[in-house]
């Protein structure tokens, strides 16, 4: 085979024929190039999908000259493929179809040749339909189609639907349209899936702004060096300055803390940056009218990519109400601790009246007895040391009601804690009811406490407790013919045990399920209102001790268990 030469001639046939082709190919890649501009030109946050497949499909009609273009999508399963937008020359305008909306059928993936190019990824040309089995014709369509070629469009490389092309000539579609539409696919993709994901950015941050809206509890956002970068509106509810005021650092959060709580403050926020947990603190801070706010604050860590510490993200709630609330009731409850102690010293006081006004007596007439002494010249010095020891001894009796009296009577919660020994506690108690007991013939049998045996405790709220029981005990067994109650005391290794059995017969259980609940009581109208137990379980738990009434006897048996040391954070 010859080559031509520099000298040889130019037909001028060949030489138009190559122009002409080389003005289409030239006039092709204009248009390849305005289709990819017009996509660009649709790269705008501002336009919404529908918009942008409509448009979409238009261009690409318009510019391949073709006679229907449609875009499908996948849908939300990944099972069907829906027209989301279609062009022909037979309809005035491109159409947008929302998802549910085609009134032709879904195509299943891997159903038809667009269900095949979703599955595989790959494209499609079909020069002629009616020798290609895969095809389905669209139900209720009128247009004709012989060629075709459909494209899968990827985003983020995943298939998310196919740009399907027709003509109603076969053979239309060329390699060189093939690989036009190969860069219009992919560009579309790509413009389709960052449009959605600003879309869901958009919804996300409107989404953002109307829980920050429209949330009870204040949410903050500080920035490492402590000052707000964002606020929500609650935080004005709570102190009273708009969340502006703290965005433009016109007023620091630091300085709404009370001065008192700022180190503990100061220190939470040292524990929150070293930790991943969230992180609890209660604190006060100063509204702009001046009023104390008690606020929760719940707060986290923000960290960067690597780990970094950029910020501190804070739920701060307002419990102002709920420790209003709650000091309320421990005032309530301090006054119904003081009446139940006072009602137990009016049940008892006759007994305390008898149990002072005897050894009073017996001082009075050992008084007596020595005045008359003092006229006679002969002293019996043995005579006078009895007279002196019986006085001292009844004395200290008196003192030591007197000293279980003041005990009762005080305001328990206020009191410190204090190594107490048990010994002293079981004799203050039953110092107060002794004679009561005597009186009315009820056996009160106490065992011996070791005088090393000690308890951390407020000492008139244990007596109160032991009080309770002793009073209950009694009640108990008045109408009995065999009338004893003992009180036991055990140590325990890490804590004491205290027993209060009476003759009485164990209760049913429906009673021991609710003996301790307020204002339940099995006495007689008027005897009693059942608050002495519930108090008692309630000091007992704040000790975290445990009061229960024993099933495994067969008679009446309260056990109290009371840990020898409180921890440190203990009430």
């Amino acid at each position: 085979m010859t080559t031509p030469s520099q000298d040889d001639p130019i037909e001028p046939q060949s030489y138009a024929n190559a122009l002409q082709d080389l003005s289409v190919r030239y006039e092709r890649l204009l248009g390849d190039i305005s289709i990819l501009r017009e996509i660009d030109e649709l790269d705008d946050p501002e336009l919404e999908v529908p918009d942008i497949c409509t448009r979409l499909v238009e261009a690409i009609a318009s510019a391949l000259a073709v006679e229907n273009c449609s875009l499908a999508l996948l849908d939300q399963n990944a099972e069907f493929l829906e027209i989301r937008a279609a062009s022909s020359p037979f309809e005035r305008n491109a159409r947008y179809f929302g998802a549910g909306e085609w009134q032709g059928m879904k195509f299943r993936v891997s159903e038809g040749v667009i269900g095949k190019v979703v599955q595989t990824g790959q494209p499609i040309r079909v020069d002629d339909i009616h020798q290609h089995s895969d095809f389905v014709h669209l139900r209720g369509s009128s247009v004709e189609i012989r060629s075709l070629l459909c494209f899968p469009v990827l985003g983020s490389d995943k298939v998310i639907g196919a740009l399907n092309l027709s003509h109603a000539s076969p053979g239309f579609f060329t390699l060189e349209r093939e690989r036009t539409l190969e860069l219009v696919a992919k560009r579309a993709g790509r413009l389709l899936v960052g449009h959605v994901l600003r879309q869901q950015l958009r919804e996300a941050e409107q989404y953002h702004r109307l829980v920050m809206a429209n949330a009870a509890d204040a949410i903050l956002v500080f920035d490492v060096a402590g000052k707000v970068v964002s606020a929500n509106q609650a935080i004005e509810t709570i102190t009273g300055f708009p969340p502006d005021t703290y965005l433009r650092g016109k007023t620091l959060w630091l300085d709404r803390v009370y001065a008192d709580d700022r180190a503990q403050f100061l220190r939470h926020r040292e524990e929150v940056q070293a930790s991943r947990m969230t992180k609890t603190l209660e604190y006060r801070v100063a509204a702009s009218d001046g009023t104390t706010r008690y606020v929760e604050e719940r707060s986290s860590a923000m960290r960067d990519s690597k780990g970094g510490i950029v910020g501190i993200i804070s739920i701060i709630r307002d419990e102002t109400e709920r420790r209003n609330s709650e000091d309320l009731l421990a005032r309530q409850q301090m006054r119904l601790y003081s009446s139940a102690k006072m009602a137990s010293l009016g049940v008892m006081a006759s007994g305390i009246a008898h149990e002072i006004n005897n050894p009073l007596g017996i001082i009075a007439g050992a008084a007596e007895q020595l005045e008359r002494m003092k006229g006679n010249s002969e002293v019996d010095l043995e005579h006078i040391a009895e007279l002196s020891g019986k006085i001292t001894r009844h004395v200290d009796r008196i003192a030591q009601i007197v000293r279980a009296m003041r005990n009762l009577a005080r305001e328990g919660p206020q009191e410190p804690l204090a190594l107490v020994p048990v010994k002293q506690i079981v004799d203050d108690s039953i110092a107060l009811c002794r004679e009561r007991f005597k009186r009315n013939d009820v056996r009160l049998s106490v065992m011996a406490v070791p005088a090393s045996l000690t308890i951390e405790v407020r000492e008139n709220q244990i007596c109160q407790v032991l009080i309770n029981l002793l009073n209950n005990a009694y009640d108990a067994v008045d109408g009995l013919a065999d009338k004893w109650v003992t009180l036991e005391v055990a140590d325990e290794g890490d804590s004491v045990q205290f027993l209060v059995t009476d003759a009485g017969l164990c209760p049913s259980p429906d009673i021991r399920d609710r003996v301790f609940d307020p204002f339940f009581t099995t006495k007689a109208l008027g005897a009693g209102i059942g608050l002495g137990l519930s108090i008692s379980k309630r000091i007992v738990d704040a000790y975290h001790g445990a009061i229960s009434m024993e099933n495994r006897c067969s008679n009446t048996c309260f056990v109290l268990v009371l840990p020898k040391k409180q921890g440190e954070t203990e009430q």
